[in-house]
């Protein structure tokens, strides 16, 4: 019971002590004091336009050259515009033809062009060379090779 007592003193007291003001200077200056704390930053997405060659000739690889800071790359694979199929899917393989990355892809249609995005994490991605694969169909279940693109990944120390 002294406790309650104790307790309502110090209420009324520190009710007394403290500044009177209005509730709009209370509002306000608990607004001011209020921390501001900054969004994270989105990650970085490195975009790479990349045509799709029909067979895996040997030409000269495309240089991807990937930023430091890149989280993602996003390979935009211009297709040929009669390969317009509801279902896409993409596959990068190492030399050694190790699949590192697959996934459906989804189109678009920039500037004209028949595009897809495959929009894959760069830490799948050390230096090296590396062939880009772009299957589409009816459905995911019946995809066919649309054809290729060989990279030659680089990445600066």
């Amino acid at each position: 019971v002294e406790l309650a007592g104790g307790a309502g003193l110090v209420i009324a007291v520190g009710a007394y002590v403290l500044p009177r003001g209005t509730m709009t200077d209370q509002a306000s200056t608990a607004t001011r004091s209020t921390p501001v704390t900054a969004a994270p930053a989105a990650p970085i997405t490195t975009s790479v336009s990349l045509a799709l060659g029909s067979s895996r000739a040997t030409g000269a690889p495309a240089k991807v050259t990937l930023d430091r800071a890149a989280a993602r790359v996003d390979f935009r694979i211009r297709l040929n515009p009669a390969d317009k199929y509801p279902a896409y899917a993409a596959q990068i393989r190492s030399q050694s033809d190790l699949i590192i990355w697959g996934d459906v892809v989804q189109p678009s249609t920039e500037g004209g062009d028949l595009i897809v995005h495959a929009t894959v994490p760069v830490d799948r991605l050390p230096a090296g060379t590396y062939e880009i694969a772009v299957r589409g169909g009816a459905n995911a279940a019946a995809l066919d090779d649309l054809g290729f693109v060989t990279i030659e990944v680089s990445r600066p120390q």
